[in-house]
């Protein structure tokens, strides 16, 4: 008790030894010790309210301590929890995005444990599924363009048979003249739908093919068709897919003028709208009703060729894969009237 001045009584007590003891005075115990270092006496009592108030204070510290043992434990082991849970519940998400088909979503992680090795496996996973979408879908695109040059070289053969048949039966019938110029026409038709293996030509270039198969048509039919080019003659330096017009111009002069029609007109209109090109191939011949029509649109929208007529169907499907879905052809047609088909380009 520092501050206090002790009891003589307890000075001599105390002092007539210098080992440690313990001994009664009036009442109290006291437990003494001489400290030969700082050369001076050490004396506690045992006063058994402060030993109390020791002991009160010694579990009030013991359970404080103790609380904050379990508290700081739980929160670590939250911590511990969160850490390992949290990246895990991540790629949970990212997996059910790919569920619902976004395949372009990737984890991100720094971690180089076990869960980091689930992230890189995960990435490398997708990496390859888009991959080999990608060569799939690059393999059905080439099987396409396949399949639409071989419809486009089973049209050819027809137009030459059928021209070699004209200019046979003018040679019989003594009118070699005119047989010449029908080979002529079809000499300079041929060498200009091959355009060297090109697949891209100038719709100025695709209309002087149109030109030539009216006149090779004019000279087997004996008819007067008649093209009328008008519009936007700028759009005639803009490149197109080869031969996507003269099949148009062809099903007009097959279906639409065909009959009892000895002349016609088909107008080509050129036109732009924004960044797009828009080439209007409009005839006056019989025209379609409804049901025609609609039965033509249903088969310009299939993803496989109908039979028979598959001109138009073939164009669609080479614009749509060389320059996407949004571009191809609408057809227009009234009765009587006209039949009018609009190609789409960029």
């Amino acid at each position: 008790r520092l501050g206090e001045v002790v009891d003589e009584k307890l000075c001599k007590q105390i002092t007539a030894e210098q080992d440690a003891v313990s001994f009664e005075l009036e009442g109290k115990r006291y437990h003494s010790a001489f400290c030969r270092v700082i050369n001076c006496y050490l004396v506690v009592p045992s006063d058994s309210a402060v030993m109390a108030q020791v002991n009160r204070s010694t579990t009030v510290v013991t359970m404080v301590i103790l609380l904050a043992g379990i508290f700081l434990s739980i929160i670590w082991s939250r911590l511990i929890a969160y850490s390992m849970t949290r990246p895990l519940v991540s790629l949970k998400q990212i997996m059910e995005q790919v569920q619902d088909g976004d395949l372009t979503v990737r984890g991100h992680t720094e971690r180089t444990d076990e869960i980091g090795y689930l992230y890189s496996s995960f990435n490398y996973m997708m990496d390859m599924v888009n991959q080999y979408l990608e060569q799939h879908k690059q393999q059905y695109r080439l099987a396409q363009i396949a399949e639409l040059q071989l419809m486009q070289a089973q049209i050819n053969p027809h137009l030459l048979y059928n021209s070699l048949d004209s200019a046979l039966y003018l040679l019989s019938s003594n009118h070699s003249e005119h047989s010449c110029q029908v080979l002529e026409e079809l000499s300079h038709y041929f060498r200009l739908s091959l355009q060297k293996g090109s697949r891209i030509v100038k719709v100025g270039e695709a209309i002087e093919l149109v030109k030539t198969y009216l006149r090779l048509q004019n000279l087997c039919r004996m008819k007067e068709y008649r093209l009328d080019v008008q519009g936007d003659l700028s759009v005639l330096d803009v490149e197109i897919l080869h031969m996507c017009m003269q099949p148009i111009v062809e099903n007009s002069v097959l279906h639409g003028l065909d009959g009892s029609y000895a002349d016609g007109v088909i107008e080509i209109s050129l036109s732009r709208d924004g960044d797009d090109v828009l080439i209007r191939i409009q005839d006056n011949g019989m025209g379609m009703d409804d049901l025609q029509l609609e039965k033509l649109q249903n088969r310009l929208a299939s993803t496989t060729v109908l039979d028979g007529g598959y001109g138009l169907w073939n164009v669609a499907q080479r614009i749509k894969i060389h320059y996407g879905d949004r571009y191809g052809l609408t057809i227009e047609s009234e009765l009587g009237e006209y039949t009018a088909v609009t190609l789409c380009i960029p």
